[in-house]
């Protein structure tokens, strides 16, 4: 008798061996009732299936199933190529035992098999997790981009087997894509291409997934960067994208170069777990580069500033200072650290200013602005600074010091002191002259007014100040005021005119300029006005007529009384003459 045993739902196929169809009915009926079946003659039965009689003929047949486990993992059929055999309950027996058996050695076979294929699964597994730490820490022990990628590149190509590797990096709005690097080098490092019209790449930043393309020659998505493609002989690509915070910043190709090739799941899962880790070395380069640039900012401004920038902590000690420090009180940074910020409060005021800094900045933790204190500068002179600072919190919200600044207002507080007693003394004059002095806006209102004339009139500056020309003058005399006002307004030049103010009841006589008065930019922004009492100097000026009119008159009665001595004397001399001939 010949055996042959058929197993079912193998997972790998043996070599050489015959493959006998599962919908043979004997053997259907055999794997679905899960008994044995026996015919003792084949030749008749009607659901022989030829393809035993062209590779095994033969008469009788028994099928058994195999068992595991309630499990059928295979059927063992005995045949027999005589004309006629009939099994015999001790053949059924001996068959049902030896299948038995043949159903433990199928099913240990098969433990074995899988045991053997898990080992390989779990030792490539092992293998590319391996591949993908060594290169997550290779990539994640720099923070340079450029190492970062350069080392991406090299190392896809050593764990892939892969011919070429780049980098392609996106603008921040994605127009274009540069080569930030790519291995062995080809020379397409720093070439640009624009997204738009690039189908693979729109189509990455779309899906976020892998793509592969099998033949760059026919492949339409990468049409826009065939004739790249051609000239490095590329004929296969599998392109990865590089996400970063839910954005696609690039991607990363592995490409076959001179021969199609086809990329397993496998290795298009390991490239994404490679890409992921590149893409967060990748953020985490650009954060540190944006740190950098950030802290270099905050250095030029700091160093270049004229305020002196600080930080303490929760003892008041000084744990930042920046440059300024040295022009302001004469000490370095290094000299300011951990020291109390009262050391250099004035001993004038040091007590009481440290109890009041104190008692706001590590008692009640509270933000201080505007906070005016005496120091010390380290040659002896008085410094005055304003403090203005903030808490700083821990993330439990616990005080760890304070950041602010201090601005030294000595200065500014001596040409105050100077500008009050300017405007002390320029109000004093103001008031000691007997003009009326006004400045108007370009509505006509008062922005300021002074001098002696307002008592005259029994006004005061705050009587005049914010009130229109109209409110204070009859229409007549605020209209003139407002008309040379608007000359100034218009022309930018001075105006000098004299005119008649009725006011309460008295008729004055005003000499009156206009004048501009001008922001920094030379823009006229208010009318200037010194209106001056001229009654006096008229009636003045009438005397003075009338005198030089008597003396006109006096010099006209002295030289006529002159001619007439000068007649008189002749007369004269000729009669003392007569009166001396007639003596005689």
């Amino acid at each position: 008798a010949v055996v042959f045993v058929f197993f079912f739902l193998m997972i790998r196929r043996p070599p050489r061996s015959t493959l006998f169809p599962y919908t043979t009915l004997f053997r259907s009926k055999v794997f679905n009732s899960g008994e044995p079946l026996i015919i003792d003659d084949y030749r008749f039965w009607e659901g022989r299936a030829s393809v035993y009689e062209t590779h095994h003929p033969f008469t009788a047949v028994m099928e058994l199933p195999l068992k595991w486990h309630g499990e059928i993992p295979g059927i063992l059929a005995i045949t027999a190529d005589n004309e006629r055999r009939t099994f015999t309950k001790d053949d059924i027996w001996l068959a049902m035992l030896f299948a038995d058996q043949a159903a433990i050695a199928v099913a240990n076979a098969r433990l074995l098999d899988k045991a053997q294929r898990d080992a390989i699964d779990l030792e490539n597994k092992v293998r590319n997790m391996q591949l993908v730490n060594r290169l997550s820490q290779t990539v994640s022990s720099s923070l340079d981009l450029d190492h970062i990628l350069d080392t991406a590149v090299e190392q896809m190509v050593t764990f892939f087997g892969v011919d070429h590797s780049g980098i392609l990096l996106f603008n921040p709005t994605r127009t274009y894509g540069q080569v930030a690097a790519e291995y062995p080098h080809s020379g397409s490092a720093d070439i640009q291409y624009p997204v738009k019209g690039y189908l693979a790449v729109e189509r990455i930043i779309r899906d976020r997934k892998p793509l592969v393309i099998e033949d760059t020659w026919k492949n339409p998505l990468v049409t826009a960067v065939r004739d790249t493609l051609h000239s490095l002989n590329i004929r296969s690509m599998l392109i990865v994208p590089l996400i970063v915070k839910h954005r696609v910043v690039g991607s990363i190709g592995l490409d076959s170069v001179g021969q199609k090739r086809k990329f397993s799941a496998e290795e298009i899962t390991l490239a994404r777990i490679i890409a992921n880790q590149v893409a967060i070395a990748i953020g985490n380069a650009n954060l540190y580069k944006k740190l950098m640039d950030s802290e270099e900012r905050f250095k030029d401004v700091t160093d270049n500033t004229g305020d002196w920038i600080w930080e303490i902590d929760a003892e008041g000690c000084y744990t930042y200072s920046n440059p300024p420090v040295k022009k302001i009180l004469g000490y370095t940074p290094g000299e300011v650290l951990g020291k109390y910020f009262y050391a250099f409060f004035h001993p004038d005021d040091h007590d009481v200013q440290k109890a009041s800094a104190m008692n706001a900045f590590l008692i009640k933790g509270e933000a201080v602005s505007d906070f005016v204190n005496r120091n010390v500068h380290r040659d002896g002179h008085t410094v005055i600074l304003e403090t203005s600072g903030v808490p700083v919190l821990d993330p439990k919200g616990r005080l760890t010091g304070y950041r602010g600044v201090h601005r030294d207002i000595t200065a500014r507080l001596k040409a105050e002191e100077e500008l009050r007693n300017s405007e002390e003394r320029y109000r004093l004059l103001v008031q000691s002259i007997d003009d009326l002095i006004f400045s108007v806006n370009r509505e006509g209102r008062f922005y300021t007014a002074g001098g002696h004339a307002l008592k005259k009139l029994n006004l005061s500056p705050e009587d005049l100040t914010g009130k229109t020309l109209s409110d204070i003058f009859p229409d007549e005399e605020a209209g003139k005021y407002k008309l040379y006002c608007n000359r100034v307004f218009d022309n930018g030049i001075s105006f000098t005119y004299e005119h008649e103010l009725l006011f309460t009841g008295k008729r004055i006589i005003n000499q009156t300029t206009a004048y501009p008065i001008c922001n920094a930019d030379g823009e006229v922004v208010l009318a200037g006005v010194i209106s001056r009492d001229i009654n006096k100097q008229r009636r003045l000026e009438e005397q003075l007529r009338q005198a030089q009119k008597m003396e006109t008159i006096g010099t006209l009665a002295g030289g006529i009384a002159h001619d007439f001595n000068n007649i008189l004397g002749g007369i004269m001399g000729y009669a003392s003459f007569i009166e001396s001939q007639l003596s005689e």
